[in-house]
């Protein structure tokens, strides 16, 4: 462009190669980030201009019961459906 009489002597070009991610896109990448790594709570200060407090306790997950014990429901219903 210099070449064409474009007075840009001194001047560079900077691309931004950033990839633009859809919202769905961007959730789903910040929760499989977070579900793989610690992150730096100073991140999503940064990223959203919102306040990270203190990580709350999430409640442990249900666990399954044993199949093989019946359930209270089965342990109840001794006598035969038909009589």
């Amino acid at each position: 462009m210099i070449r064409h009489g474009f007075p840009l002597k001194g001047i560079h070009f900077d691309w931004d190669y950033s990839t633009d991610y859809t919202p769905e896109q961007q959730k789903a990448y910040e929760e499989m980030v977070l579900n793989n790594y610690e992150v730096d709570p100073a991140y999503f200060q940064e990223k959203y201009n919102m306040p990270v407090g203190e990580l709350r306790q999430l409640p442990s997950p249900l666990t399954p019961s044993d199949p093989s014990t019946p359930s209270t429901k089965q342990q109840n219903n001794n006598r035969p459906f038909f009589d």
